[in-house]
């Protein structure tokens, strides 16, 4: 079920698409997202991003982007958090890149 989400979470959310981008959460990963959220909100979002699949996750991506990321400004400060996630195991693969470019995309558009 898709919930309506906070500004907090929805970032947190977006975090967590980005991290789980390798299908792990690395410790650095959960540090960079806890700077964003309590640990309580960030085991409640946690659960609900695993609890749906990637077509809902896309969903909740999408519901909340024009609401939330209505600036250049904001849109800006949420890929360099997606960014900080993904680099944060110091690694950008290919995958990542993958990703990054994916949701910068998905977010500009």
């Amino acid at each position: 079920m898709i919930k309506i989400l906070t500004y907090e979470q929805y970032i947190a959310f977006l975090l967590l698409f980005a991290a789980y981008s390798d299908q792990k959460l690395s410790h650095e990963e959960i540090g960079q997202i806890l700077n964003k959220i309590t640990q309580k909100e960030f085991r409640e979002m946690n659960d609900y991003f695993l609890s749906l699949n990637n077509y809902e996750q896309l969903n909740v991506i999408e519901r909340h982007k024009k609401e939330y990321l209505n600036t250049p400004e904001k849109i800006d400060q949420a890929l360099t958090d997606i960014s900080g996630v993904l680099l944060s195991e110091k690694k950008f693969g290919p995958l990542q890149q993958y990703y990054y470019n994916f949701l910068h995309k998905e977010l500009t558009s």
